[in-house]
């Protein structure tokens, strides 16, 4: 499942089935519990970023702040895993406090209404205290899954926070991938299969003689 269900739904974009998938696997690795432990805790205090976040927006002088919301990025503890381990292979993780500074640990989704919102929310959060280099434009340059939003990491609480800055419409097709839209979208389908040979062959095995049932499955 790791090494080919995961890849696959990274590929098309399904982040909401890649993290499953991730957790359900990492279930039986022996530092699930650990990782389980210290995930819920730093979910805790991201509860309280969030409200130091949101009182702060609260007093600028933004005229949208109906159309924003402020959520929990969660993450699988998987990828929280590996990032860690990444981060200090050489380190005891799960019993140092410290860990909750860690890039990746705190992620905050912000929700906008409109894509010129989510650029005038960027301008916002860097207010706060930018970490220099950390800003990355999944908007203007969209990736071959349709994945698309802002990214950027400020000090709150002396913490890194990461925050991921998308529409409404972007966050559903962050989580459902090129299936989002894939069958009605036929403009979508002809950019990604003249772009990538990934979708090329996807698409001649779906326009292929396959099994009629296999056939219907991929189109819907």
């Amino acid at each position: 499942t790791l090494g080919f269900y995961v890849p696959l739904a990274q590929l098309l974009g399904i982040y909401k089935i890649k993290n499953n998938l991730e957790d359900l696997c990492f279930r039986y690795d022996p530092n699930y519990e650990k990782t389980s432990e210290i995930v819920k805790k730093a979910c805790e205090r991201n509860s309280e970023i969030i409200k130091c976040v949101t009182d702060e927006f609260e007093k600028s002088s933004l005229d949208f702040k109906d159309d924003v919301e402020f959520r929990l990025n969660k993450k699988s503890n998987y990828d929280i895993y590996l990032k860690a381990n990444r981060i200090s292979e050489n380190v005891d993780i799960f019993n140092n406090e410290s860990n909750f500074k860690i890039s990746g640990f705190c992620s905050i989704k912000c929700l906008t209404k409109t894509k010129k919102e989510c650029y005038e929310m960027l301008s916002f959060i860097h207010s706060l205290k930018y970490q220099f280099g950390s800003f990355y434009d999944y908007i203007s340059g969209i990736q071959g899954d349709e994945y698309q939003a802002l990214h950027t990491n400020v000090f709150i609480n002396s913490h890194l926070v990461d925050f991921r800055i998308c529409t409404r419409e972007m966050s559903r097709v962050n989580l459902y991938g090129i299936t989002h839209n894939w069958a009605t979208n036929p403009d979508l389908q002809e950019r990604l299969v003249d772009k990538y040979d990934f979708y090329q062959e996807l698409f001649e095995l779906i326009s292929g003689d396959l099994n009629a049932d296999l056939v219907k499955l991929f189109k819907e």
